[in-house]
Order: structure tokens, then sequence, then C-alpha cells
């Protein structure tokens, strides 16, 4: 049996996939609704302050020039240290009124117990709950008019 190698492949994720800005408009026909929701949807900081600065200055700039019902931000706010949690406190600087999170298994992980550290997931939560985020954590809000739900589910 051979096996292979990828040299720097974490280099890349980390360094590269985590710059990468995209931006998609996705549309989803729900039911026979003729109302519309629009989102605007971010994720994968992994606890990089400047990235999280440079999205927040970005997303402010689109808020401006385009209506979303809300914004979503959809986990891996930090990589796995609670020293990283501070670097989310530019998220308190989006032009939105309606901000929701759900947790990504980052927000969950450290080494010291594995990939499940509850109080990890817990001060992230409160952190961003003192920024006027919503955390969603086996919870659910109606959203757009009630045509959509946001689900967030602890998954851990």
């Amino acid at each position: 049996m051979s096996s292979f190698k990828i040299p720097n492949a974490s280099k890349y994720a980390f360094e590269i996939e985590s710059n990468n800005v995209e931006i998609t408009h996705p549309h989803i026909k729900i039911n026979n609704s003729q109302n519309t929701c629009k989102l605007l949807v971010i994720s994968e900081f992994h606890g990089d302050k400047e990235l999280i600065d440079n999205v927040v200055k970005e997303i402010n700039l689109i808020i401006k020039r385009e209506k979303f019902d809300a914004v979503i931000i959809d986990g891996d706010l930090i990589h796995y240290k609670e020293g990283e949690i501070s670097s989310l406190e530019c998220l308190k600087n989006i032009n939105h009124s309606k901000i929701y999170a759900v947790l990504g298994n980052h927000d969950y992980r450290s080494f010291s117990y594995g990939w499940k550290n509850k109080e990890l997931a817990d001060k992230v939560e409160k952190y961003l709950e003192n920024l006027n985020i919503d955390v969603l954590r086996n919870e659910n809000r109606m959203i757009c008019e009630g045509n959509v739900i946001l689900v967030g589910v602890d998954k851990f």
C-alpha cells in the first residue's frame, strides 16, 4: 500500500483558504411563497483578527448597497484557543440590527479536552451575546416574515 503526503496542506488551508472571500447570490424557492429572504452569511474566521476586521469592513459596504433581512455568522469563529475569543470584538461593528450566530466545531475545540469543550463554546456564546449577536444553540428563530426558520444545533 502506498501513501502520499501533500506538503504544506495546512499552510494552504489557513493562509489561502481562510482569506478567500466569495460572494454568491443563490436563489432558493421556498414553497409557493412570493416573499423573499435575503441573508448575508459569513463564516470560517478561525480567530484571525485581521481577517475579521477586513470582512466586517467589506460586509458593511455590501450592506450599504443591498438590503438584507439578517446577517448569519456560520461557525468556526475561533480556531481552538480561548485567547482567540477577543478577536471577535470587531463583530460589534457590523451595521445590521439582526445578527445571528451558530457555533462550529472549532468553537468547541480544545486540544486538552479533545474536540468537545462545552466550556469554551459557552465562553464564545457569552462573548457574542455581549456584542448583541443572537447565538442559537438548540434553538430556532423565525426570520424573513415567517418564511424561513433559522436553526442552530449544538451538535456536541
